[in-house]
């Protein structure tokens, strides 16, 4: 897939050809992403919103690309989008200083809703902004001018916040790895990769476990619980020093 500053989608087959050109009408373009699975197409830009384009496909040969839905909400120019790896749910970052969290692993050929997981407002400190989704669906991180913010995907609080992370200029991605352990980013000013420690994601992982342990269940599962719990919690005496 390719896709142009207007309003130009290009789907190609592995061999070149190109099986299908979509006009989004949306303006012009800031951003677009395919899901790594391949399935959906994720399109932001001028018009307030992220546009979900679906590949449609039988016995594993291309059939089309069709409209699945658009994702409201942002009421200015989305600045960027991201799915997680799993292709179920994604993020995206507006110039209204807001952002969102959106399960999508839903039928919507059935009419069915994306889940909006969460939202909340960031500070926008640069030229554009870029966001990214833990896989785990429990923190989101904001990349603006030169630094990063940490939001609760569940509550929308900041969790932390990465200040000067490339004092060299202002970043141009980030992304959370497949286990939501590490946070990276990057700027092509001072041409350096960033990788810091999920804690706040650990952190929002132990809350939830313990919330877990409160609920009624087997002996043998909160076995489980409380074992995962220690380990977290030994874990993050690493990261505090203790």
């Amino acid at each position: 897939m390719a896709a142009t500053a207007a309003t130009d989608l290009i789907y190609y087959s592995l061999n070149g050809d190109v099986l299908k050109h979509v006009d989004t009408k949306m303006v012009y373009h800031t951003c677009a992403r395919l899901s790594p699975d391949g399935r959906y197409t994720a399109i932001a830009g001028f018009v307030g919103g992220v546009r979900l384009m679906e590949v449609t496909s039988s016995g594993g040969s291309f059939v089309d690309v069709v409209k699945a839905t658009v994702l409201p909400g942002h009421n200015s120019e989305v600045y960027d989008c991201e799915f997680t790896p799993c292709s179920k749910a994604l993020c995206s970052v507006s110039k209204d200083g807001t952002w969102q969290a959106w399960d999508i692993d839903v039928e919507f050929n059935r009419n069915a809703d994306a889940v909006l997981l969460g939202s909340g407002t960031y500070t926008e400190s640069g030229d554009r902004s870029f966001c990214a989704l833990a896989p785990n669906k429990t923190i989101v991180a904001i990349g603006s001018g030169t630094s990063i913010e940490i939001f609760s995907v569940a509550s929308g609080a900041l969790l932390d916040t990465i200040p000067n992370a490339h004092p060299g200029g202002d970043l141009n991605a980030i992304v959370i790895d497949s286990a939501n352990k590490f946070i990276a980013s990057s700027s092509g000013l001072d041409r350096m990769v960033c990788v810091f420690h999920n804690v706040p994601g650990h952190r929002e992982v132990l809350a939830s476990l313990k919330n877990q342990l409160l609920k009624p269940g087997s002996v043998s599962s909160k076995k489980i619980l409380q074992d995962r719990i220690q380990d977290i919690e030994t874990m993050l005496k690493d990261f505090d020093g203790e």
